[in-house]
């Protein structure tokens, strides 16, 4: 097996990315690469929105500054190679290079600091929970998939928010068409909702499509 070279990772801030979501998603338990992510279900995700005990997180330039800090600091602090970062309104991208840690590790310290300075520098009533749980993990082989990464990240397409905002405002459909989707949606866990990707060595692809500030 060729040595892993460098890890992608990418997550996504609360509320952001539920299942229905026109993305792509996956029911808890079917992140294998061989299955195809689920289709768009607007009513679906409409009743996803309505059961958050919270409203969805989208982050402004301060604490967007505040995580890109965060991240650098964690990176030095750890010795832990930082190639690329792009931390934008509704989620954060990450190429890094940290030898004999699983990038689950990773991505759980990375987001856990990030955590801790936002409640510092958010008022009271701001703090709240930031991230959905887990992400997107990969793995990059060789130094061509690494750089295409970077590049990717440096350089990934911008969709204003307003249109991830014009999203999360989608009128909710009657009690009648929601109740179709209920018995999916509860058993659905928001660690499901990103499509989680196993390693495919050099075949980098754009990894989900975010829509991004």
């Amino acid at each position: 097996m060729s040595q892993t070279v460098a890890y992608f990772l990418t997550w996504t801030t609360y509320g952001t990315w539920l299942p229905g979501d026109a993305r792509g998603w996956v029911q808890h338990g079917e992140g294998s690469a061989d299955r195809a992510y689920r289709q768009r279900d607007p009513h679906l995700e409409a009743l996803a929105r309505r059961r958050m005990p919270k409203e969805p997180v989208l982050l402004n330039a301060r604490f967007r500054r505040v995580v890109e800090q965060a991240v650098r600091d964690t990176c030095r602090v750890k010795h832990w190679t930082l190639h690329v970062l792009n931390v934008r309104s509704n989620h954060v991208h990450v190429v890094l290079t940290v030898p004999d840690r699983p990038p689950e590790r990773i991505m759980a310290s990375l987001k856990a600091w990030a955590s801790r300075r936002l409640n510092e520098a958010a008022d009271r009533n701001e703090r709240r929970q930031w991230w959905t749980r887990h992400g997107s993990t990969r793995y990059l082989k060789s130094r061509a998939s690494l750089e295409r990464a970077v590049e990717y990240v440096r350089n990934q397409q911008r969709t204003t928010a307003a249109c991830l905002r014009a999203r999360l405002a989608y009128k909710r459909p009657s009690r009648a068409r929601l109740a179709a989707s209920a018995k999916l949606a509860a058993n659905a866990s928001e660690r499901s909702f990103l499509p989680l990707e196993r390693p495919r060595g050099d075949q980098i692809q754009p990894p989900d499509r975010h829509v991004a500030q």
